[in-house]
């Protein structure tokens, strides 16, 4: 039934790849509000619960590059059935978990998972529309995903209250295979890179990649407990600051790299690839930490935290296509800056209310902030995708994602450091208005277009 027209097609490509990136958005929220519960069944500490949400968030933004070569070499059909059978794996192996590290484990096999489905969506959506529709389009697929998105706190408190927060994990299982299958019947059975145009995974990138970001996101969140001051944690950050200038070293020599750094050689790519890692921080701080805040420092039940990040998140979906559809009609510049300005104020201002306990003021500017949300990922995305020839959007997706995921990965493990040094939740959030604010600035000064109706592509 999906091949009655090459226009039918699109649509139906549109919404099953919206499916995919909805599962994704839902894993990166989903749990926060049963986090406590989690954490009083196993008995984990603070930090190693915070290891279930990032251990998810680390291997994703690690691999997540790899998802997009992934997919050019086999094709987005045979992609979605292996990194989908991946997360089901990993799915499963979380709903029967009876401690921190096999849930742990479990979580890392889901950021697998997810990391080689994430660029397949965005890909194709961009591939399937023209230019003039493609601002739109990726605000549909933003509006479809971020319907999960905004679901998956009000899911993860309701679930966790008044069944278990083993059912989080149940529920992804139908939905991949419902993808998985959608999949099948939408692309051809041959989708991949012809032969003559493939070259070499680029395993040496991966490994320098996944050591320093590891590396990293280990001593921001060990920091505290172990010492500073520690050998280790000197040495983990002092190796991860190496290994990332190897990387970029290593890959911008590389004619086949894991990631195109040379693209980054261009301002306004970088600045709406910067924007994209401001995004997802202030996404992650505001669906993890605000949830905390509401259980752990004002004593809600996970249900009642739930409903109130997710009023955080209803705007999204509403805001997501009118973000697309003004970015195509006056250019992606303004709305970009709009956004991120008040994406920033709204930020700094739950950190006045949550300094206040004023939870009166804490709801409205959850819903601002919730709106201005798509604002700081659609245009910048579109100036992104429209920035290569469509030969090299799998490469730039995966290198944008990277970057985005990155931002998630940061806020989990910075939030924790500013939580453990400060007991703080108003710091916590203070530093992610900051961090938009920078956003702010970079794209004020870079990014660019040459006209109202769009940028033009761009080269390294």
């Amino acid at each position: 039934m999906f091949h009655h027209t090459e226009e039918g097609r699109k649509w139906w490509i549109l919404w099953s790849m919206g499916l995919i990136s909805g599962l994704i958005l839902l894993d990166e929220t989903i749990l926060g509000t049963a986090l406590p519960s989690i954490s009083k069944d196993l008995g984990l500490v603070e930090t190693t619960s915070h290891w279930v949400i990032n251990a998810y968030l680390l291997v994703f933004s690690c691999l997540v590059a790899a998802g997009g070569k992934t997919s050019s070499l086999i094709g987005p059909r045979k992609a979605i059935t292996i990194a989908g059978s991946i997360f089901i794996l990993g799915s499963a192996l979380g709903a029967v978990a009876q401690s921190g590290d096999v849930l742990i484990t479990a979580r890392m096999l889901q950021g697998l998972g997810g990391a080689l489905l994430f660029p397949i969506p965005i890909t194709a959506v961009s591939n399937a529309f023209s230019d003039e529709e493609r601002g739109k389009a990726i605000g549909f697929l933003a509006s479809t995903a971020t319907l999960f998105l905004a679901a998956g706190p009000l899911l993860g408190g309701a679930i966790s209250s008044y069944v278990s927060w083993r059912l989080i994990f149940v529920l992804n299982i139908p939905v991949v295979l419902v993808a998985m299958i959608a999949a099948n019947m939408l692309f051809p059975k041959q989708a991949a890179m012809p032969r003559e145009e493939r070259t070499g995974f680029d395993f040496t990138g991966l490994a320098l990649l996944a050591a320093s970001m590891g590396a990293l996101t280990f001593s921001l969140m060990e920091g505290s407990r172990l010492g500073w001051s520690s050998p280790l944690v000197l040495g983990l950050l002092t190796g991860s600051a190496a290994g990332f200038v190897a990387f970029f070293v290593f890959e911008r020599g590389k004619s086949a790299p894991l990631l195109h750094v040379e693209f980054l050689r261009n301002p306004t790519l970088t600045a709406a690839t910067f924007n994209s890692l401001c995004g997802q921080f202030s996404k992650m701080t505001t669906a993890i930490f605000v949830a905390l805040y509401l259980q752990q420092g004002q004593g809600y039940t996970p249900l009642m935290a739930g409903l109130i990040v997710f009023i955080a998140f209803v705007p999204a979906p509403i805001a997501a296509p009118l973000a697309g559809q003004i970015a195509d009609k006056f250019g992606s510049r303004t709305p970009a800056l709009v956004g991120l300005c008040i994406a920033a104020i709204s930020t700094l201002g739950i950190a006045a209310s949550v300094q206040a306990n004023t939870l009166y003021l804490l709801l409205p500017l959850l819903l601002i902030w919730g709106f201005s949300l798509p604002f700081c990922f659609i245009p910048s995305l579109r100036v992104v995708m429209g920035s290569v020839p469509e030969k090299h959007r799998g490469e730039v997706s995966g290198l944008n994602t990277t970057v985005r995921q990155t931002g998630a990965t940061l806020s989990l493990a910075i939030g924790s450091v500013v939580l453990a040094a400060s007991n703080d939740y108003a710091l916590v959030f203070a530093a992610n208005g900051l961090l938009l604010l920078a956003g702010l600035l970079v794209s004020y000064l870079y990014l660019r277009e040459q006209n109202s109706q769009g940028e033009k592509p761009l080269r390294p």
